[in-house]
């Protein structure tokens, strides 16, 4: 046998040496290709996180377009209006919003009540998108009172009215409410009804040959009221109630039969002016007061103050024409001075009602002519709007904030308007009556009335 050649063979220590070289070429590219794969990780995740924030992003720009549709409806931009055909896009910050979808109806396919608006808004960021949907709805009124034939109350608040027990059948034909939880109701017989906030009260009843027609209460309460009327149609009287006791304001044989009465001012500056059936009007209270000439050619029917020395009385001639209001101002104890009458154009029907929030921002309702009742707006001009939604005659109205009206009339008829000035929508609301309502009284703009916009509903559209 032939020996092998001494080196032929590797050694024991080489062997062991390349092994040990394999072994680190392989963890090297076990590293590398983990480094590789956290690289690539990382940069997967900033790119989540930069998407994410995008998102992020875009949900609070469309949060801004649901805003900035609340604003526009609460000042009074129309539901349908708010996305016509679109609103923006608006840029904000890195991107934009718009408003493009206005809808009448919920999110499954119902309507939506009066002063209630769905709306649809896109907020973006570069190509990430977010869609959301919520349901405005307006500023939600105090409680106040229909009144009507027959003893009807209609306690009405939101969009909806619910009848009370008044325990009288007589015909209410006043109301008014100064407070929510305070109000008063006058009508035929001498009855006069208090509300304390959960029931009705008789303060006079089934007097004899008395018959009111209006009542006022100065801001506040119950213990400062004026109630207009007359005796067997021949005595013309004005009732005070200082909540504990009545007193006669005013008593004249022959004199006016005063109509309406709108009070102004608190305690022993409360000033009322009440309209009727003569050339005269009385102002004053219960300590003084004045009868005054108007100037206007036709009889004064209803009267609204929004000051102890601003007021507005529309006239009633008993036959359709030219409707027209007068404006009082600067009224003192020796007199003052009224405007020429403003007429509503359109040969208007007779104004039976009158609500003034300020000198320039009034509405008058009245007589059904030509299919709708007569609805008319004053900001220095005024502005005629027939209602398809009233087909009977109108003989209540009230405007207790600048975004909610409430008016009635025959047949159960009740009202109510949402949105600002001439671009106020009316909508039925179910009286649960056929009788006739006479008139409306709601606490003024701030008892207990919200003063903007909710959003009652909310969701996002997944795309």
């Amino acid at each position: 046998m032939i020996a092998p050649a001494a080196g032929c063979f590797p050694s024991a220590r080489g062997m062991r040496g390349a092994a040990t070289l394999m072994a680190v070429l392989f963890l090297l590219i076990v590293v590398a290709f983990a480094v590789l794969v956290a690289i690539r990780m990382s940069g997967s995740d900033v790119m989540d996180t930069s998407l994410g924030q995008s998102g992020l992003n875009a949900l609070m720009l469309a949060e801004s377009g649901v805003e900035r549709a609340a604003a526009r409806y609460v000042s009074g931009t129309a539901c349908k209006a708010l996305a016509r055909p679109v609103d923006g896009p608006y840029p904000l910050g890195q991107g934009s919003f718009t408003v493009n979808g206005a809808y009448s109806t919920d999110f499954n396919g119902a309507k939506l009540p009066a002063g209630e608006c769905r709306i649809q808004s896109v907020g973006a960021v570069g190509v990430v998108q977010r869609t959301v949907q919520a349901i405005l709805q307006l500023p939600v009124s105090a409680p106040g009172f229909v009144v009507g034939n027959g003893g009807v109350a209609l306690h009405c608040g939101g969009s909806a009215c619910t009848p009370t027990v008044t325990n009288t059948t007589d015909n209410l034909v006043g109301v008014s409410c100064p407070t929510a939880s305070g109000c008063m109701a006058v009508g035929a017989n001498g009855t006069v009804i208090e509300w304390t906030g959960s029931s009705w009260s008789t303060l006079l009843g089934q007097g004899s040959g008395l018959q009111f027609t209006s009542v006022s209460c100065a801001p506040g309460g119950l213990n400062d009221c004026y109630v207009t009327g007359s005796w067997f149609g021949s005595l013309s009287v004005i009732l005070y109630w200082d909540g504990i006791n009545w007193y006669y304001a005013y008593a004249n044989f022959g004199g006016p039969l005063y109509s309406s009465i709108s009070c102004a001012g608190t305690g022993a500056g409360t000033t009322c002016y009440a309209v009727g059936s003569g050339s005269q009007y009385w102002v004053g209270n219960i300590a003084s007061a004045n009868l005054l000439n108007a100037n206007s050619t036709y009889p004064l029917y209803a009267v609204s103050c929004v000051s102890v020395s601003a007021c507005w009385a529309t006239e009633n001639y008993g036959r359709n024409y030219h409707g027209g209001i007068w404006y009082f101002d600067q009224l003192g104890s020796t007199g003052g001075t009224e405007t020429a009458p403003y007429r509503v154009g359109g040969n208007a029907a007779d104004l039976y009602s009158i609500s003034c929030d300020a000198v320039a921002d009034c509405w008058v309702a009245g007589a059904q002519k030509g299919g709708h009742a007569t609805f008319a707006y004053w900001n220095g001009t005024w502005t005629a709007q027939p209602s398809t939604a009233a087909k009977q005659n109108l003989y209540g109205i009230d405007c207790l904030t600048a975004n909610d009206c409430w008016a009635a009339g025959g047949g159960g008829t009740v009202l109510q308007g949402t949105g600002t000035g001439s671009a106020r929508i009316w909508s039925a609301v179910t009286s649960g009556t056929t009788a006739q309502l006479n008139a409306v009284s709601f606490p003024e703009s701030g008892s207990g009335a919200s003063g903007s916009t909710v959003v009652v509903q909310w969701h996002e559209i997944e795309s």
